[in-house]
């Protein structure tokens, strides 16, 4: 997980660099999800043949709740043009409560369904569809905009498709599976520190007491619960 939150951050810094130089929010989330379902689709259909439980309507509509939380609604505030503070700090507040949601419900569909990859592909290609509509609404004026130019933009895409949907979303569903969605989110805070880091080395942000101080409270934060977490499991098989 330490490591997804590095690809994490990774894909905010590069998005950020792409939409300064005008690359749609829009475009991007739907092209890289579109990329994300043409990796993932055949892959669950190839190597997940034979152990993955049949697919039924009720499923596919819990796989169209889950894109929504997790991509429509997650990744289009996350990428929000807001300047302002407060309307970004609101888009950011409902963003986490999507993929809190998220969590949750994907932990309850791994009960009945549990192939993970299955899953991350119907997600990202609800999510595909779901994007593309209001991206085509909102760029009917201007077209030129779904044209992918081959300098940051398409590396973003690229990006986005592998390390953000096929690697970042198959481990957390793996994650989810296994431990449970609380574990996923316990390394969220992980990012600020590592945001800050790469801010201060790849964009020359300016490094501040407070996000020094912010850092080590937030990684012994994780370190108590995982200790904790450790320190259960120890005293359930000694129970056992």
């Amino acid at each position: 997980m330490v490591v997804v939150e590095c690809l994490d951050v990774g894909l905010t810094t590069l998005s950020k660099a792409a939409m300064s130089k005008g690359m749609s929010r829009f475009v991007f989330v739907v092209y890289s999800n579109a990329l994300a379902t043409l990796i993932l689709l055949p892959s669950s259909f190839i190597f997940n043949r034979t152990k993955r439980p049949s697919l039924t309507f009720p499923l596919l509509c819990k796989f169209f709740l889950l894109s929504l939380t997790g991509i429509t609604v997650m990744q289009n505030c996350v990428f929000t043009a807001a300047t302002n503070w407060i309307i970004g700090g609101l888009f950011l507040a409902t963003a986490s409560l999507s993929v809190s949601i998220w969590n949750t419900s994907q932990a309850a569909i791994l009960k009945g369904y549990p192939s993970e990859i299955t899953i991350v592909a119907f997600y990202c290609f609800f999510g595909t569809i779901q994007c593309a509509v209001p991206s085509a609404i909102e760029e009917r004026d201007h077209p030129s905009a779904w044209k992918l130019r081959p300098d940051i933009e398409l590396v973003c895409v690229i990006y986005s498709a592998v390390f953000g949907s096929v690697v970042t979303f198959c481990a957390q569903t793996w994650c989810i599976h296994k431990k449970g969605p609380v574990f996923v989110a316990m390394f969220k805070p992980l990012g600020i520190a590592i945001a800050t880091l790469m801010g201060v080395i790849f964009l020359g942000d300016t490094l501040h007491v407070g996000s020094v101080i912010g850092a080590v409270v937030i990684d012994a934060g994780i370190l108590w619960s995982d200790m904790g977490a450790i320190q259960r499991r120890k005293g359930r098989s000694s129970c056992n």
